[in-house]
């Protein structure tokens, strides 16, 4: 009997942590974050906004709408940015978001309305040729 009754204390101790511990998890959003984002222009130009500061949830459309003069496109796709700084999408160049990985920049693979920013990520518009990395 006292066997069975430590574990039927164990398992609603069990289940009453975990309840919590998922309660926390959806609280996290709109915790406050940093992220670092690198507008780089075809002339290599390059502005930085470091130590960003925005709210955990926020996609890189946002983000980049804090910082930039920004014209966009909403498509079932998603978003589409015409322009960053009055500097338009133009024969074959484009801008287009990258982010920094141990291994170097991977070119963003959805939209940037889609695409929610991580706590001190590293961010890059490049305007350029697709497929063009921005600098190091």
């Amino acid at each position: 009997m006292t066997t069975l009754c430590w574990a039927l204390a164990a398992s609603f101790s069990a289940g009453y942590f975990f309840y919590e511990y998922s309660n926390l998890q959806t609280k996290q959003i709109g915790v406050p974050i940093t992220a670092n984002v690198k507008l780089e222009y075809a002339n290599s130009t390059v502005q930085w906004f470091n130590g960003t500061k925005i709210i955990s949830g926020t996609t890189l459309l946002n983000l980049t709408l804090m910082i930039a003069d920004l014209n966009y496109t909403v498509s079932s796709g998603g978003a589409l940015v015409g322009s960053i700084n009055q500097i338009k999408n133009a024969g074959d160049s484009f801008w287009m978001w990258w982010t920094w990985t141990p291994y170097g920049w991977i070119q963003g693979s959805v939209a940037c309305d889609k695409y929610i920013v991580s706590d001190g990520e590293i961010l890059c518009w490049h305007y350029g040729p697709y497929g063009i990395q921005p600098s190091s």
